[in-house]
């Protein structure tokens, strides 16, 4: 099923619309652009080995090999562990139409991957659409045409294509370089576009690169552009993470980056003894936002007490006006500001302490400098049940709060925790939003509409304790009472898949390095 001309036409009207976006974990910038020759690659045919492409099924593609116009390719190996939204992962497939795609055998028709989603299925978002990548969702035909000098079996009798040797128009894929600096390369070259049953146009040359680091790249070269269409470029981890970087292709010899965002701040909290000197509890985002202690405690100890190897240990107080705490210099309505994550691990001193008749609430992080100037996540008790209370106040005084059951604690005594936050400009109801995620699973959402961004008034942000004597509730002014650990604050929304990252990383405790030099 092809694309109808009023299709086409309606498609050109994406240009006039603005480009979507959700809680978006990728960052993109334009960068250089570094071809790489893929003429030795391996390419993907409909005969090819090990890999080849394959039609119809239960993956629903529009054509039957040889026939490669809108066809999914086999289980590719990436040759290495690629974390993609979250998710590593050691294989992919490769999409005719300008994807790639992971843990998804979704196929269908390339038309469909041009225009707006309201207008055409498979456009970003479409739940069938998670875990992809499109470098640019054309319809684009790597078809062979069978000729009297081109008679393989990857050919078709007199197809109408402009692709007639398969020494130039392919798809190919390759690993290259030298672990841990890998690279997998999937390059569309001088493939043509389907324009209908008797013709083929154009010749797109794309490049995707997986870089082992978790990044990615688009790169886009020289490209006689025949497109009656206007197609997305982006990715999509979910229909709540995704990014329509363009629509419409770029300009030859441009290329894209998508990278997760550094942290503004990140507390690994490392140092043997903290003593209340300026700036000795490091900030390792490169920022240089170092935290100090903040009264008697807390106080790292020499040994693995955190979640990583040191911790922030917060000895027990109950009262507000008591403050132990780690003083960061993060302005809160400035430096993360009306959009933001805050990730970490948390590990009370017992089971007990967490949940039942003995628990008391615990003071998690603050940045509170006003009475109702509410910036806080605190542990609470409902009954005997520990929950996880997040509050924001915005510039209109309004206090938006998220609350969410804790669970228990898993094997070591720890949860992980979450915290996204948007006050955006977006004019859709209930477009604004707090998130509270536990152990990787979003725990609760709370969505409202407002035109209100985050408190002027809140302060530098503490952890373990609070912030000033302004709490909402006396027993707030409790401390951490527990361990804080691999602390990080984002000054943008970031999705499930940051979340994730941040909880999965883990490195070994060093006892000291030795640096050697000729010098």
């Amino acid at each position: 099923m092809k694309q109808s001309l009023l299709g086409r036409l309606l498609c050109l009207l994406v240009l006039l619309l603005p480009l979507q976006a959700g809680a978006v974990t990728y960052a993109m910038s334009t960068i250089t652009s570094n071809w790489i020759d893929a003429s030795a690659h391996a390419k993907l045919t409909s005969n090819s080995a090990p890999y080849k492409f394959t039609g119809g099924g239960a993956t629903g593609c529009g054509s039957t090999p040889p026939t490669l116009d809108d066809v999914l390719s086999d289980l590719i190996p990436i040759g290495f562990n690629f974390m993609f939204g979250g998710v590593v992962f050691s294989n992919l497939r490769v999409m005719s139409n300008g994807r790639l795609q992971f843990g998804n055998a979704t196929c269908g028709y390339g038309t469909q991957n041009i225009g707006p989603p309201q207008t055409f299925p498979n456009g970003y978002p479409d739940a069938s659409m998670n875990y992809t990548m499109r470098i640019y969702g054309g319809d684009l035909d790597v078809t062979l045409r069978r000729s009297a000098a081109t008679v393989v079996a990857d050919s078709v009798n007199n197809y109408p294509t402009t692709c007639t040797d398969r020494n130039t128009c392919y798809i190919s894929y390759a690993l290259v370089g030298t672990a841990p600096n890998r690279s997998f390369v999937v390059t569309w070259s001088n493939v043509p576009e389907w324009v209908n049953a008797t013709q083929t146009a154009g010749n797109f040359n794309l490049q995707i690169i997986l870089q082992e680091n978790g990044e990615f790249i688009y790169q886009y070269g020289v490209t006689n552009y025949a497109s009656t269409g206007r197609a997305q470029i982006g990715w999509q981890v979910d229909t709540q993470d995704f990014e329509v970087s363009q629509v419409g292709l770029p300009v030859s010899g441009t290329a894209f980056k998508y990278y997760i965002p550094r942290p503004v701040a990140e507390y690994r909290m490392e140092q043997a003894t903290w003593t209340g000197v300026a700036d000795e509890i490091l900030d390792t985002s490169g920022f240089a936002r170092h935290a100090t202690r903040v009264g008697a405690t807390p106080a790292t100890v020499p040994n693995a007490a955190g979640y990583i190897c040191r911790g922030a240990s917060f000895t027990p107080n109950l009262s507000a006006a008591t403050i132990g705490a780690v003083g960061t210099p993060i302005n809160v309505s400035t430096d993360v500001g009306s959009s933001g994550t805050i990730t970490f691990w948390y590990k009370p001193p017992s089971a007990a302490a967490w949940g039942g008749a003995t628990a008391v609430p615990a003071m998690l992080f603050d940045a509170t400098t006003a009475a109702n100037g509410y910036f806080y996540l605190t542990k609470t008790m409902s009954g005997t049940t520990p929950q996880l209370r997040f509050v924001v106040r915005d510039s209109l005084g309004v206090s938006r709060v998220a609350t969410a059951p804790a669970p228990a604690l898993n094997a070591n005594g720890s949860i992980h925790i979450g915290l996204t936050w948007s006050f955006n400009p977006l004019a859709a109801g209930n477009s604004d939003f707090l998130r509270i995620y536990v152990n990787g699973v979003r725990a609760v959402e709370t969505v409202f509409t407002t035109n209100a961004g985050i408190s002027a008034s809140l302060g530098t942000l503490h952890i373990g304790d609070n912030r000033s004597a302004f709490v909402e509730n006396a027993a707030y002014g409790n401390s951490a009472n527990g361990v804080i650990d691999e602390f990080r604050a984002y000054n943008f929304a970031g999705a499930l898949a940051l979340i994730l990252r941040d909880m999965n990383q883990a490195n070994g405790c060093l006892d000291h390095f030795a640096i050697q030099h000729a010098g």
